[in-house]
């Protein structure tokens, strides 16, 4: 598994590892894909936090406030459950995509089209 971080920092060397092993990766896909996944997850524990405290509050209320803040609980729930599906599928696909990476080459490795560029380094037996 790649370190997400570095990629964050450094996509030109993923870009090459990529282009060197011949792979179909989309560098610049899955950082879109992690951009909006760190993006959603900030909106879904605040939403979860704003839940958590709603209940709080409407353990002290009673009458038409408690009422009413039910309601809004019940509202703000529905908003977070689709958050929390939308990040669930993001998850999924940042995940997904992640797996896919190669690892990067170190610089002394020769770059071949296919087994046949490979180079043989020790014989043994």
């Amino acid at each position: 598994m790649i370190d997400v971080d570095h990629l964050r920092q450094h996509p030109d060397v993923y870009k090459k590892a990529v282009q060197d092993k011949r792979l179909a990766v989309d560098v610049d896909a899955f950082l879109q894909l992690d951009t909006a996944r760190r993006e959603l997850i900030p909106q879904v524990e605040e939403m979860r936090a704003r839940k958590n405290e709603a209940s709080k509050r409407i353990a002290a209320l009673q009458g038409k406030d408690r009422d009413k803040a039910i309601a809004d609980m019940q509202k703000l729930k529905k908003e977070m459950d689709a958050k929390e599906e939308e990040l669930k599928i993001l998850e999924e696909q940042w995940r997904a995509q992640q797996l896919e990476f190669p690892s990067i080459p170190l610089p002394r490795v020769p770059v071949g089209n296919d087994e046949t560029g490979n180079v043989e380094v020790e014989k043994h037996g």
